[in-house]
């Protein structure tokens, strides 16, 4: 989605993949911050349909949650892919 007044962009990335276990996804929102520089709406609404646990079995509170899941997002291409988006 294109922001008539500034031109920038913004969206929601949805990344999956099948695991043994079953499907595995992560969600979250982007906006552009200037042209072809993008960043996460809010690092602290990722969405993602597995539990993480600690090294106890324990599952892990919202703030180490979110740690984990901006580091897992920080690590995937999807910058890159909405730049090529963008010039396709």
């Amino acid at each position: 989605m294109h922001d008539a007044r500034s031109g920038l962009r913004c969206g929601q990335e949805v990344w999956a993949t099948i695991d043994e276990g079953g499907p595995i996804q992560i969600a979250w929102e982007w906006t552009e911050i200037q042209p072809n520089v993008v960043a996460l709406f809010d690092p602290m609404n990722i969405l993602c349909n597995v539990a993480l646990v600690d090294g106890h079995g324990h599952t892990l509170a919202r703030s180490r949650r979110m740690l984990h899941l901006n580091n897992v997002v920080h690590q995937l291409e999807w910058r890159d892919a909405l730049c090529t988006r963008k010039a396709a």
